[in-house]
Formats: structure tokens, C-alpha cells, sequence
């Protein structure tokens, strides 16, 4: 062939798998999503600490490092979200 010449289309035909509206992305996070809720769950809260006690202790280092540096002018802050009409898996989403 050519350089000229365009070769004939391709047709894709799904066999198996997901068949609902969304790309490979949608389908890979939600299974992402649900796969880590398992997880959180089968640890639960103790063992979610326990697993990331060096992150969070990094974390606390971090504020402690830039509480002593601010020369007592630093404050923390805690951001809460509240909604109304809409899930938290909506919101997740």
C-alpha cells in the first residue's frame, strides 16, 4: 500500500465486560473504589491507624516543624464540608 491510500476501517465489537454508558476509566474506578472500601473495612479503624501511623506521624511532624518556625503566628485549620441533596458516593463521584 501506498503512501496515498487509507486503509479500510476497523470495526471493534465489545464480546464481554461492561456495556453500560462510561469509558474503561469509569469502570476501573469504580471497581478501584470498591475493592479499597473492602479493604478499610476488613482492617477497620485500628488497623487503618496502625497502617498508616509513619504518614501520619510525618504529618504531626510537619505541623510541629511549622508551628515552632512560625514563631507562634502559625494556626492549623480544619475544613468540614456539609451538603444537602447529595450523596456521599455522588459526592465521591
Amino acid at each position: 500500500m501506498t503512501d496515498n491510500q487509507t486503509s479500510p476501517p476497523v470495526t471493534v465489537t465489545l464480546e464481554s465486560g461492561p456495556t453500560g454508558a462510561g469509558s474503561i476509566d469509569d469502570f476501573e474506578l469504580f471497581h478501584a473504589r470498591r475493592a479499597l472500601d473492602r479493604f478499610r473495612a476488613r482492617l477497620g479503624r485500628q488497623g487503618l491507624l496502625d497502617l498508616l501511623a509513619p504518614d501520619i506521624e510525618k504529618g504531626n511532624a510537619f505541623l510541629r516543624e511549622s508551628a515552632l518556625a512560625s514563631d507562634g503566628s502559625f494556626k492549623a485549620g480544619t475544613t468540614v464540608l456539609a451538603t444537602r441533596g447529595l450523596t456521599s458516593g455522588a459526592f465521591l463521584a
